[in-house]
């Protein structure tokens, strides 16, 4: 059971009132299984998740344990995203891709929480890991490697579209969210062309420099198994 107490109560009613969408985090006191966390920052999340929720309904929401305290963890994770399940009345469309995906690449882990802000019941969210140097760490134990944000509907394209050899026009695209180094655009460009020049179906890929970056045969299976629940954007 997760418990919020907002001190900004008429901020989070006005929010939720006028469909306002914003990454400002608000100062909240997170309780857990009767543990509590000060300090904790929440915001809004979501694309189309945010917007299909009308004004005054259930939103997903992103929660910042570090926001103030930057050593303090729950469980030893420094963010919580807790997903509304958007047109999907089982709660069960995100585990079960990521149960899928995990047999296959590194992903995000899953499960489920209840959740009342202000003393008042918001029902059931799905809490989904956020992909940041924890997760890398936990699969990769390293911090090292790029990390990328993709907006949902790319350009009306496929994510990993190959636009070009000019990483401007990837740079309209993606969001880098680790440091940002042009060895990393020039890798994320390889990538782009190796998936759509390839011809299908691809092959395991034996040891190589491209093989660290991705394993395209198993990410392509992956990505395909949950390509009908990709509305939001991804990182």
């Amino acid at each position: 059971m997760i418990l919020l107490a907002c001190s900004s109560a008429p901020y989070i009613s006005v929010a939720f009132i006028l469909n306002i969408h914003t990454d400002v985090d608000v100062p909240a006191t997170l309780t857990v299984d009767g543990k509590t966390y000060r300090d904790v920052g929440v915001h809004f999340r979501g694309n189309t998740s945010y917007m299909a929720a009308g004004a005054g309904q259930k939103k997903s929401l992103s929660l910042s344990l570090d926001f103030r305290h930057k050593e303090q963890r729950l469980l030893g994770y420094r963010s919580l995203n807790l997903m509304n399940s958007n047109q999907d009345p089982t709660f069960m469309r995100i585990s079960l891709y990521h149960e899928i995906a995990r047999q296959y690449i590194p992903a995000n882990r899953v499960n489920w929480v209840r959740v009342a802000i202000n003393g008042e019941s918001w029902g059931i969210y799905v809490n989904s890991q956020q992909f940041n140097t924890d997760f890398t760490n936990e699969w990769f134990k390293s911090t090292k490697g790029a990390r990328w944000r993709l907006p949902a509907n790319p350009m009306n394209s496929s994510g990993f579209a190959y636009l070009g050899d000019d990483p401007a026009r990837y740079k309209s695209v993606f969001e880098i969210r680790s440091k940002d180094d042009p060895k990393e655009w020039s890798d994320l460009i390889n990538v782009c062309k190796v998936l759509n020049t390839t011809p299908r179906p691809l092959p395991k890929m034996s040891p190589s420099p491209l093989a660290d970056q991705v394993d395209s045969a198993d990410f392509l299976e992956a990505a395909e198994a949950g390509a009908a629940g990709a509305a939001d954007p991804v990182e």
